[in-house]
């Protein structure tokens, strides 16, 4: 696999967020807010990043003062994928 080729497609991310919170993948774009359009508080940012964890990702916990949308979520877990 190349350094150019996506780990996890975005689709596949949206799968797993909609599976893991039980919202409506139609809802999860790049741009969608953490807290206004997914509803997640401090304790649903902090178990997003324990599933994310549970995937297999590599996280540092600072990352998740940074995230806004999925789409930052997105661009932390693509660049931190362990294989």
């Amino acid at each position: 696999m190349s350094d150019q080729e996506e780990i996890l497609s975005f689709d596949d991310f949206v799968a797993l967020l909609s599976d893991e919170f039980e919202l409506d993948p139609s809802i999860l774009v790049r741009s969608s807010s953490l807290i206004t359009d997914c509803g997640l508080d401090s304790m649903g940012m902090y178990e997003l990043l324990l599933i994310l964890e549970e995937e297999g990702f590599v996280i540092d916990e600072d990352s998740l003062f940074g995230w806004v949308t999925i789409g930052d979520v997105y661009e932390t877990c693509k660049s931190q994928k362990t294989l």
